[in-house]
């Protein structure tokens, strides 16, 4: 799910989280199938399964990472935005369904504070250094929640999302957290590609 060891990549170009975690492989039987059918074939009853899948996970590999810290009562997790006309198409958005899961098996609190301010290419089009460039800028924080204040309290911020390929896009959404005082910053998705 998980590793201590940083890519090439991530060390020539540090991310903009602490660390990252995937339920799965993109690649494993079956797991691709269940994030499309989540993400494009509207069964959003597949989000809460996934979820705790996700969670189980997460709390299996904590102790081993040296990158990855187990979500504590109180942490916030939030999901990646969708723009507003994706969210029109589609209906719902995984990631946000994912997230609320993940916050109610934490004990900690659900925020959907990031907004997409502009509407981005599909992700998968693209190669490493374009992804970046796509979602350069592309989130803000649309609440007045005082994430410093959250941070100072030892509560952590997770981003949530459906598949982690490059992390381009947890990066820019964890620089728009930053910026509102995110502090310490992690990831977690369904699937790693």
């Amino acid at each position: 799910m998980s590793s201590s060891v940083r890519c090439r990549t991530c060390r020539q170009r540090p991310p903009g989280f602490v660390g990252a975690a995937a339920a799965f492989h993109y690649a494993e039987p079956g797991v691709s199938d269940w994030v499309l059918r989540l993400k494009h074939g509207a069964r959003t009853d597949l989000a809460a399964p996934l979820a705790q899948m996700a969670w189980m996970e997460l709390m299996r590999t904590a102790g081993a990472a040296k990158l990855l810290v187990a979500p504590r009562p109180g942490d916030i997790f939030v999901p990646v935005p969708l723009h507003p006309t994706r969210l029109v198409e589609r209906g719902y958005n995984q990631a946000a369904l994912v997230a609320s899961e993940l916050a109610r098996l934490a004990k900690g609190h659900y925020f959907p504070i990031l907004q997409r301010q502009r509407s981005t290419f599909v992700q998968g089009e693209f190669a490493a250094p374009s992804r970046r460039l796509n979602v350069q800028g592309a989130f803000r924080v649309t609440s007045s929640v005082d994430l410093g204040r959250v941070v100072r309290r030892g509560h952590r911020v997770w981003i949530v999302d459906d598949v982690m390929t490059t992390g381009a896009t947890a990066s820019a959404c964890a620089a728009a957290l930053r910026k509102a005082g995110g502090g310490e910053i992690r990831v977690v998705t369904l699937a790693r590609a």
